[in-house]
């Protein structure tokens, strides 16, 4: 909790959806989550803000680092690999196909930008 009133004491007047305050929130979850998903998530959220933006963020992050198969069933099983978007002819996707699809930009950025 104290690492949370300093981000209110010093970030606290900006706006809940401003980037500085919630920056601190994504950054001070991460930390303190030790790379635990639930931590994490939970975390940031019960810190204030933007809480789903921040759970968001805290969320994709700690998945990108620790790899879909170290995903909590609780967080995912409910979902059933499945997403319902609201865009036209993407719905509904796998999940699993999105991430697919994501990292073959990644894959392509980094073959064009030679990183």
């Amino acid at each position: 909790e104290a690492v949370f009133d300093g981000i209110c004491e010093l970030l606290g007047h900006y706006s809940a959806i401003h980037t500085n305050n919630n920056l601190g929130v994504i950054i001070a979850s991460l930390l303190l989550s030790g790379g635990d998903y639930h931590l994490g998530i939970t975390t940031s959220v019960m810190a204030g803000f933007d809480t789903d933006c921040n759970g968001a963020t805290v969320g994709s992050i700690l998945g990108a680092m620790n790899g879909a198969s170290q995903l909590p069933a609780q967080w995912t099983a409910r979902l059933n690999d499945t997403l319902k978007s609201g865009i036209s002819d993407y719905h509904p996707v796998a999940i699993s196909e999105c991430a697919r699809r994501s990292l073959d930009i990644v894959r392509k950025v980094n073959e064009t930008t030679h990183v």
